[in-house]
């Protein structure tokens, strides 16, 4: 059973409860997505509820080109990165055995219970087993001069246990060694400069993602386009008294970043090469909004996750033409009278 890159996280999580079988999910390109279904894993609880009914009983197998320098994420995944892409097999020895494991595929999942039986009893068993506290302290010694934190360490620790008892059961306990070599030369140096670039590197942002690029994008361009752009293009997207209720922002600015965007990029306006991601990353990181609201703008039946902004984050000659364009909805103003 396999999904592919389109499948969300409620998704994903409802397999999870369904199956003790570990599926695939291939070509992960979301790392939002990711994250969640990784962090909800390993915590046993997810996005589908919070009350302890979903419980995953599997994980997926991800196959992803993208990776993360979060280590809330890195530290909760078990990753393992390909040395090079020099397949084994190639041409008709490739096929003949893709279809003997088709064919074997078939009947596979009788032996899962067997697998799964004799692994939990090495795991429930490990703090005896004379390997597994030699192992322990390998993993120990390798991880001596490389950045990897405890939970890292116990994941592929017990990785290499299950390994070499799942290997040995099979007849093929000589391939634990390249396991081994493998795990040690490049898994744990791989998983730790990826940490340490994440928590060092300082690389200049990008055209449309640095802060001063997104700052000038929503204090220039946008009041700009809003105050001249006919009326009933802006509405769709645009509100310039929401107040939410799910929040302590007060009254706000909202508006929907990916049609604002559109909108500029129809009119040939420049937003400096910002993105809906750099705007809804800029609010969340400089903390002066929220982004994942539900609105209804005044322009449309229909509700979107726009973003809203308190109203004192913007100039004030801007908020008051603002309401003298659009008027304040629902606002008793300080005079007595409503507009």
């Amino acid at each position: 059973m396999c999904f592919n890159v389109e499948s969300t996280a409620k998704f994903l999580e409802t397999k999870q409860t369904s199956t003790t079988i570990p599926f695939g999910w291939d070509d992960a390109d979301n790392m939002k997505t990711v994250r969640s279904i990784v962090v909800n894993s390993y915590n046993a609880g997810g996005s589908a509820n919070t009350r302890k009914a979903y419980i995953p009983h599997t994980v997926p197998i991800i196959t992803t080109n993208n990776d993360c320098d979060d280590i809330k994420t890195k530290s909760r995944w078990f990753r393992i990165k390909f040395e090079r892409l020099d397949p084994q097999l190639k041409g008709i020895e490739l096929e003949r055995a893709e279809t003997a494991l088709r064919k074997a595929m078939k009947d596979a999942h009788r032996s899962i219970w067997i697998v799964t039986a004799y692994v939990y009893k090495a795991i429930k068993e490990r703090q005896m087993d004379p390997f597994y506290q030699e192992l322990v302290d390998e993993i120990e010694g390798a991880c001596e001069s490389l950045e990897v934190d405890l939970r890292a360490k116990r994941m592929y620790t017990l990785m290499l246990f299950c390994a070499k008892k799942i290997l040995e059961a099979a007849d093929s306990g000589d391939m634990y060694a390249l396991v081994l070599e493998k795990t040690k030369n490049l898994i744990l140096p791989s998983y730790s400069e990826s940490v340490c670039k994440g928590k060092n590197s300082n690389p200049a942002p990008s055209s449309g993602h640095g802060s001063s690029s997104v700052r000038q994008c929503l204090q220039e361009t946008l009041p700009d386009v809003v105050l001249q752009a006919p009326e009933h293009k802006v509405l769709p997207f645009f509100d310039n008294m929401f107040s939410p209720s799910s929040c302590q922002c007060g009254e706000t600015i909202a508006f929907h970043p990916k049609m604002f965007l559109e909108y500029c990029k129809e009119q040939n306006r420049n937003t400096h090469g910002v993105t809906e991601a750099a705007i809804r990353s800029f609010i969340k990181q400089q903390k002066i909004g929220c982004t994942s609201n539900r609105i209804r703008f005044r322009g449309t039946g229909v509700q979107v996750s726009a973003v809203h902004i308190p109203r004192e984050w913007f100039d004030k000659d801007v908020i008051n033409k603002f309401d003298g364009r659009f008027g304040v909805r629902n606002q008793q103003r300080k005079k007595g009278t409503f507009k």
